[in-house]
């Protein structure tokens, strides 16, 4: 399993937040985990249009880190 994951903001919907898996500045796509908690370490945000798209919703989430870690971390 990975250890470092981000938040793909552009595919979080209805409660459910999109996680990727993130390892030697690699996303790996297509490995997708849609979940209320991240499966493993948090460490950032992304989003498909861009880094302005993923500071937008960073804004209107501004305690995504806690709120969305990993249970326990």
């Amino acid at each position: 399993m990975f250890k470092d994951w981000v938040i793909d903001a552009s595919m979080s919907r209805d409660g459910f937040i999109c996680f990727v898996p993130y390892e030697d500045d690699t996303l790996w796509t297509g490995m997708n985990v849609l979940s209320t908690k991240c499966p493993g370490h948090l460490v950032g945000v992304i989003h498909e249009e861009g880094k302005e798209a993923a500071e937008e919703w960073i804004e209107k989430h501004p305690n995504w880190a806690e709120e969305y870690k990993k249970e326990g971390e």
